[in-house]
């Protein structure tokens, strides 16, 4: 409603909420004095904040996995030549 052009107050009067109530509830969610696209962007800068770090934390964890995976590829290596070894002899 906003972005189409009316006023808090004509959108309050449409509503038939007081501007004290909207006033309040702006205080209660912290928007009071900021404008709702300031708290908007403040609430995505968090959030990105919060993915950046699940996805650092995911990236080291699929490094560890990979190194994991290298090394059991080279124990089956090593155990597909023993296996290997021990048929030549027997």
């Amino acid at each position: 409603m906003l972005r189409e052009g009316k006023t808090v107050r004509e959108i309050c009067r449409e509503l038939r909420v007081s501007s004290k109530t909207v006033c309040r509830v702006r205080k209660e969610l912290g928007l009071a004095g900021r404008r709702v696209d300031e708290a908007r962007e403040e609430e995505l800068r968090r959030r990105l904040g919060e993915l950046e770090a699940e996805l650092e934390r995911r990236e080291r964890e699929l490094a560890g996995l990979r190194r994991k995976s290298k090394v059991l590829g080279a124990l089956c290596f090593v155990e597909a030549l023993f296996i290997l070894l021990l048929a030549l002899l027997l």
